[in-house]
This record gives C-alpha cells, structure tokens and sequence, in this order.
C-alpha cells in the first residue's frame, strides 16, 4: 500500500469514528432532551398537585368554618331556648355601699324573657326579701337589664338577687308599686326565680368619696 491509499484509509478511519462520535453525541442529546421533558411533566404534576391540594384545603376550611358558626349558632338557639341566663356587672361581690337607695345596678341577658314574665331586684337582709322599688329596666336590642331605687335600711351584708316573675309574680309586684309601698317576704314568693345574684356590705360613710365603685 502507498503513502496515498495509507492516507485515504486512515481519513477514512477519521470520518467513521467522528461520525460515530457524532451519532453518539446525538443519543445523548435525545435522552437528554426526553428527560428534560419528564422533568418538566413531573414539575407541572407536582404544580397541578399543589394547586388542587390548596384548593382542597381551602374548600375543608370553609366547610370546617361552616360547620363551626353552624354548632355555634344551635348552641346559641338551645341557650337561648334554655334561657334566659343573667349577669350582674355593677354592683361587685362585696362592695361597699354606703347609699341608703342605690340607683346603679345593671347587667346582661341572654336568651329571651318570656312573655308576661318581669325581671326586678329583691334585697334580702339576714332575715327576709325586700321589694323596695318598680321594676328592672330592660333593652332587648342590646341584651342589658338596669335597677334603680334598691332600698338598703341597715347596715351589714345584703344580697341583691336579680329575679324573673312570672305573670301571677308579677301583678303581685305591680300591686306593690302602685301602692307605692315596700314589699317583705320570709320566703322568696311563688313564682319568683333567682336568676343571679350578688353580696354587698351596706355601710355608713361612704368610702372614696362613692359607692360601691
């Protein structure tokens, strides 16, 4: 073999093995390029996964949510129904009034008061129920009760009691304010509940300049 044919063998060697070279460098472009591609649909699954896990939780929440407000609500209905339910915010356990009338009790309901039933404060010393004035003074819009003219005739612990009368209770009552008299009782009188109540220490002289503050 001559120099020249050597030379045209060996080219061709070359080629082949820069074309095979070139072949393979082309697979591994392919697989490239298709594992990009399933990394890319793995992304766009992961996202979609994302998107519709949020949503999922979102629509739990709200469900979750609403069933929430909802057992609030029927546990307010039943509360309601059971009710109605007192709190006295003035006056405190134990203050001290020095005040022989005392114009300031007040609270909250809730649930309703029932047709022709009354709410009112009965003071009781050690031994007996006083109804000394009118009635409670009742908001429905804003759930608040008030009570003036208490009449605390001596000094030494009483309990102010806020009660509900019901409509025989009641007249009672009306009978006794009409006649502009105070009322004693021994016993609290039929159809008079308790509701909630407070102890108070009626005192002399006034103590920093107020009552029961």
């Amino acid at each position: 073999m001559d120099q020249g044919e050597n030379e045209n063998v060996q080219r061709k060697e070359s080629e082949d093995v820069q074309l095979k070279l070139a072949h393979q460098a082309v697979e591994v472009g392919k697989r490239g390029l298709l594992l990009a591609k399933i990394g890319l649909g793995l992304a766009i699954m992961a996202i979609c996964v994302a998107i519709i896990t949020a949503w999922l939780n979102y629509r739990l929440l709200k469900v979750e949510r609403a069933i929430i407000a909802k057992t609030a609500h029927n546990v307010q209905v039943m509360t309601d129904d059971l009710g109605p339910f007192f709190d006295i915010e003035k006056p405190r356990e134990g203050d001290l009034i020095a005040d022989a009338v005392y114009n300031d009790m007040r609270g909250t309901f809730r649930g309703t008061i029932p047709r022709e039933y009354c709410v009112c404060v009965l003071a009781k010393d050690a031994d007996n129920y006083f109804f000394t004035s009118s009635k409670a003074e009742i908001i429905p819009s804003s759930k608040e009760w008030f009570q003036t003219g208490i009449r605390l005739s001596s000094e030494g612990a009483w309990r102010l009691c806020v009660c509900l009368a019901n409509k025989e209770a009641s007249q009672l009552l009306d009978a006794v304010d009409a006649g502009d008299k105070s009322a004693v009782f021994r016993q609290l009188p039929n159809g008079i509940e308790i509701m909630a109540s407070v102890t108070v220490e009626k005192i002399s002289t006034p103590v920093n300049g107020g009552a029961g503050d």
